[in-house]
């Protein structure tokens, strides 16, 4: 697919745009990711919806501004890029990291939103990192091999080399904004905007995360009102990834509805 670029407030957004639907459907990677974490399951939901995916700030083939790397400001980034296009009845996916994202875009254009599914995403109250680690995480700019040694963590039953090599590449491009967004994901949350939330949201976890544990994901699944919530064993933290199928088919379902 042709990447595309949109100007945002501070920066050049990459995105994607493929799809045979009028109905809308914006995928979001999680932190140092990108927009290829989805190349598996795009041309499935192509078929029936308009596909965008995007390099969040920073991150794939976006351009880096030197600041704004929070989830709020990921938000309003998704928010902006949502009105440039004039983008209706949107239904938002996010992964890990931009689990978070799409949910904190979806309280500030509710009603815009059409749904919402989420793969092992960051919890809805944060997602915290003690302090000692900090220093380990900085190392990603400069250490590929521990780079890649933790994103190896998060795609434990992945099994083909070339796609991995492509998402450690992308991975170490954005490494510069790993501690940024670890950072704001200890801080991050929107409990209390959950209240009255009435937007059918999908929540699929891969029970061998060895990052966000289980009993996290169930904690954060009682805080979503009306949240669909599926487990799936023999899967880590990425499905898309780890068995792309299994996404399409509980995602598509999950729409039709």
């Amino acid at each position: 697919m042709e990447v595309k670029v949109l100007q945002l407030e501070d920066f050049l957004m990459a995105y994607r745009e493929i799809g045979k639907g009028e109905q809308p459907i914006i995928f979001v990677h999680g932190n140092v990711a990108s927009q290829n974490w989805w190349n598996q399951i795009v041309n499935d939901f192509a078929e029936m919806y308009r596909v965008y995916t995007v390099d969040l700030r920073g991150h794939g083939q976006s351009e880096t501004p030197n600041s704004g790397y929070t989830i709020i400001q990921y938000a309003n980034d998704l928010k902006a890029f949502i009105e440039k296009l004039n983008l209706n009845n949107v239904i938002l996916v996010g992964h890990s990291m931009g689990g978070a994202i799409v949910m904190q875009t979806a309280v500030l254009t509710k009603q815009n939103i059409n749904k919402v599914i989420m793969v092992n995403p960051a919890p809805v109250n944060g997602f915290f990192t003690p302090e000692e680690r900090y220093p380990l995480i900085a190392e990603y700019t400069t250490n590929k091999e521990l780079l890649s040694m933790s994103l190896r963590a998060v795609v434990p039953t992945l099994h083909d080399q070339t796609i991995f090599e492509e998402l450690q590449e992308d991975a170490f491009r954005a490494s510069h904004a790993a501690l940024s967004n670890t950072k704001s994901l200890s801080s991050f949350s929107i409990v209390s905007e959950l209240k009255d939330w009435d937007i059918p949201t999908l929540l699929l976890y891969g029970q061998m995360d060895l990052l966000v544990t289980e009993a996290m994901t169930d904690e954060n699944a009682k805080l979503i009102p009306g949240v669909i919530y599926k487990k799936f064993a023999n899967v880590g933290h990425s499905l898309q990834v780890e068995n792309p199928n299994l996404f399409i088919s509980e995602g598509l379902d999950f729409l039709s509805k």
